[in-house]
């Protein structure tokens, strides 16, 4: 069912004012606070909880992360091997969270 059909919205009506609710060009980084055509609105539906996205420690910190292991590492770690930043992860998470052992298993890849 489309958005016309579903909210009774004559559909010549939503054509002609060129409004898509869907799909919106974000002109800006993800964050609480973005531009959206050209007006900053306050994101509501972002996964960027902590307010992280944009922060420049972490930026810098992928970027090198990006110079020393490239973009993806095209596989899982169980077939193609396990990096220094997987295990140091895991130990970060180890220590702050008081339990014995860890092991992500990464299933993900990045296209």
């Amino acid at each position: 069912m489309k958005f016309q059909d579903y909210f009774g919205v004559n559909k010549c009506v939503v054509e002609e004012s060129g409004f898509n609710p869907y799909y919106l060009e974000i002109q800006t980084g993800i964050g609480s606070r973005m531009r959206i055509d050209n007006r900053e609105v306050i994101s509501l539906g972002s996964n960027d909880y902590l307010g992280l996205a944009n922060d420049p420690r972490l930026k810098e910190a992928a970027k090198n992360a990006i110079d020393e292991f490239g973009i993806s590492m095209c596989g899982t770690p169980i077939v193609v091997g396990y990096t220094s930043l997987n295990k140091k992860l895991e130990g970060t998470i180890l220590f702050l969270s008081y339990i014995d052992q860890l092991h992500f298993y990464d299933i993900y890849y990045l296209f």
